[in-house]
């Protein structure tokens, strides 16, 4: 499930990504994949 950042928080330019616990105990290497590309793509100001 993923949703925009503006939809939770007014304005706020970024994205918010959630994963569920049932997705990720079946697929932790794709789910250590997207945590790791994620983060590598983020910028922090």
């Amino acid at each position: 499930m993923a949703t925009l950042t503006s939809d939770i928080w007014q304005f706020h330019p970024e994205e918010y990504l959630a994963i569920r616990a049932d997705w990720v105990d079946a697929q932790p290497q794709s789910h250590q994949s997207v945590v790791e590309g994620d983060y590598g793509s983020a910028t922090v100001v």
